[in-house]
């Protein structure tokens, strides 16, 4: 899976362009969780009458997606300095559709709950990597345009999801805005197969913040203990 670029210079790796396509990808990737969070909304009644529970419980469905995110957050971006941006992008890529279509097909709230969990904890992946493939690439005015187009698409997801989920969910119910979502994802996993080289050369990688968090880990459990 490590696929590096033919491309990039011999110095470090960074370049004065930024491909489109890999600037695309970026941006999708960047989009998902956004829109994964917000497409869905305008369907939490369905959701809570298909499910034969209360409007409350549905909202926990949100509840997991975002700790799924914050707690990929925490480490995905560690693990990417030792293991590589590219392995972390695909894998976490794959999570967030195994966890999407899960979530399209979830018989029960417990079931999705738990689906929605991974698909938060996958979806992280390309929020946080993104930015770090743009980093590795390049800098000053090249980075900061990249940086800038992931950003605007970033922002422009969480007000257009709500929209495009107001519509859907007369179309084809709460179980079709998730298949959509799914489906998105799926092609995020060929965006990253076919336009994302890795971007982090092995002798850049180290693990020096994946110890400092596995160190961190421990304090905290052994606080825990302790108290």
């Amino acid at each position: 899976m490590n696929n590096p670029d033919p491309a990039a210079s011999s110095d470090g790796g960074l370049r004065t362009a930024f491909p489109a396509t890999l600037l695309l990808a970026l941006a999708a990737l960047a989009a998902v969780a956004p829109l994964a969070t917000d497409a869905y909304l305008p369907a939490f009644g369905q959701m809570a009458d298909d499910l034969g529970v209360s409007a409350s419980s549905v909202q926990l469905t949100m509840t997991t997606f975002l700790v799924g995110i914050a707690l990929g957050q925490l480490g995905i971006g560690v693990l990417s300095d030792r293991f590589g941006r590219r392995p972390l992008l695909l894998w976490g890529s794959v999570l967030a559709l195994a966890a999407s279509i899960c979530s399209a097909l979830a018989p029960s709230l417990p079931f999705l709950l738990v689906a929605r969990f991974f698909q938060g904890l996958g979806g992280a992946a390309g929020m946080v990597l993104g930015r770090a493939v743009i980093s590795d690439r390049s800098r000053g005015i090249t980075a900061a345009r990249a940086l800038s187009v992931v950003m605007a698409i970033q922002g422009i997801a969480p007000v257009v999801a709500p929209i495009l989920g107001g519509v859907l969910v007369e179309l084809i119910g709460w179980r079709g805005i998730l298949g959509v979502v799914a489906a998105f994802t799926g092609l995020l996993v060929l965006m990253v197969i076919f336009w994302v080289p890795e971007s982090l050369p092995s002798e850049r990688r180290h693990d020096g913040g994946l110890r400092i968090l596995l160190d961190g880990t421990r304090e905290l459990a052994r606080d825990h203990v302790l108290m």
